[in-house]
């Protein structure tokens, strides 16, 4: 008899929104997204949802919130290679660009491999209608609620459908 490894593969959209300081101004998502997968890092907080279905070989895709630069569109997806807690203090720097923003340090640690930007960012407006995440909610005309939170699972056939509009 074969075992098999029983446990799917989770696939997770994490949400990179905008860095607000008072003294720095506003960093769109998009750059604070990029800061971070340049550096392979990304972090959750306590509260941020999902973080269960988080280990390492869960897929990623990187939605960036707003209305800036690549707005509503989906840029990105990796694997998680290490999930820890707590969020070492070393780790800052590549986490956040302390010279141009700010943001609340995580809680959780997700280093990242294999990374790849899209060559076509992905429109989320193009996706609710194709998506199964979105087909199965009731209101789809407040979508935007789903997707709050900092992350949100989708099925492995949404993920495929992401990717498939990327090239």
């Amino acid at each position: 008899m074969v075992l098999k490894d029983l446990r799917e593969k989770e696939y997770i959209v994490v949400t990179a929104s905008d860095a607000v300081s008072m003294s720095l101004g506003v960093t769109p998502a998009y750059f604070v997204c990029r800061h971070r997968l340049n550096n392979n890092i990304w972090g959750f907080n306590l509260r941020t949802r999902c973080k269960r279905y988080i280990s390492q070989g869960t897929k990623l895709i990187f939605y960036i919130s707003g209305k800036r630069n690549f707005g509503n569109t989906f840029i990105a997806e990796a694997e998680v290679a290490d999930f820890s807690y707590p969020f070492p203090r070393r780790d800052l720097s590549r986490y956040m660009d302390e010279n141009k923003w700010y943001c609340d340090n995580p809680s959780y640690k997700i280093e990242l491999e294999n990374i790849r930007w899209f060559n076509k960012p992905v429109n989320i407006y193009d996706m609710k209608e194709k998506m199964e995440y979105f087909l199965s909610k009731k209101k789809i005309r407040n979508w935007g609620f789903y997707i709050q939170g900092g992350a949100f699972r989708i099925s492995h056939n949404d993920y495929e459908i992401i990717r498939e509009y990327s090239v």
